[in-house]
């Protein structure tokens, strides 16, 4: 806008409401969706291919769902503004896998010490506040959360997070922003164990599902070293997507999940310390609790 000198200028701006966009959308496999858009013309990535097949008519996107979807997020774009929307998709006719659990005795792992944050910042679906671990309304009068045959003791509120994370890469530029958060944690063993089970919040960039985004190294005391992968999609998810297959959820509020998740050990050995770490910058992972599970003959 190009104004000539003068002593005031009156400017008149008028607008009109815009459309919200729901940021979940329901549906089940191979039916069609409508979704109103908030531009008109914006383009579509999916890329998770949930989509079979759609078209764009002006401001509403008509589409198909595939018939072998799950949940998935696609991404509205126009010029620099984009979009994330939830796909939620009921699909019955896949047969559900029903994660890995380890049986035996449970004892708790006391890690107090090692808390460092009471939020993660969101990065899946959009990039806003950080997102606080307040779970004071899930435990119960021990500071246990329970679900799924799961039982794990909590710090409800405060600094309750084992943050790890590498660090951020800039918008523009691509260059690594270190985090001043650890990128790894070492818990101490000195027995042998069946397995570790954690009680995780995370938070990852939809880019790096399916991609290794960090490792558990289980070292044991006689110098033998199992490595276990953590992988985007599988063994880990975010908050807002259940989209990680080999793990139980937990829906502390809507668009706000943990996850509990199990890994062997060899219990002929005797573990000396088990390290967790991520590797990947645009990634959090959080522990809120953890349990090593015990042969039930070791009493």
């Amino acid at each position: 806008m190009h104004l000539l000198p003068a002593k005031e200028h009156k400017i008149r701006i008028l607008s009109k409401p815009m459309t919200a966009t729901p940021l979940v959308y329901r549906s089940k496999p191979g039916s069609k969706i409508t979704i109103k858009l908030p531009y008109s013309k914006m383009s579509v990535a999916d890329p998770k291919k949930a989509l079979a097949d759609f078209s764009i008519d002006d401001d509403v996107l008509l589409g198909k769902i595939s018939k072998d979807a799950e949940d998935a997020i696609i991404f509205l774009k126009k010029d620099n503004f984009q979009i994330p929307i939830e796909l939620s998709i009921n699909n019955k006719e896949k047969e559900k896998q029903i994660p890995y659990r380890i049986s035996g005795r449970r004892e708790v792992v006391k890690f107090d010490h090692l808390y460092n944050s009471d939020t993660i910042q969101s990065r899946n679906m959009w990039r806003f506040a950080p997102i606080d671990m307040d779970m004071s309304k899930m435990v119960d009068e021990n500071s246990t959360i329970n679900f799924d045959g799961y039982s794990f003791k909590v710090k409800p509120t405060g600094v309750n997070i084992v943050l790890l994370e590498l660090g951020d890469l800039h918008y523009y530029t691509n260059a690594l922003q270190l985090s001043d958060k650890p990128k790894s944690v070492i818990i101490n063993i000195g027995k042998p164990i069946k397995g570790i089970e954690l009680l995780i919040a995370a938070e990852w960039k939809v880019r790096l599902t399916g991609m290794k985004v960090g490792e558990i190294q289980l070292n044991y005391s006689d110098g033998y070293i199992q490595t276990i992968p953590i992988v985007n999609g599988y063994n880990t998810g975010s908050f807002n997507a259940r989209e990680a297959s080999n793990v139980i959820y937990h829906e502390l509020e809507w668009l706000k999940n943990i996850y509990a998740v199990s890994f062997d050990a060899d219990k002929t050995r005797v573990i000396k310390d088990i390290k967790i770490s991520i590797l990947t910058a645009d990634g959090s992972l959080g522990i809120l609790g953890a349990n090593i599970v015990v042969d039930e003959r070791n009493i």
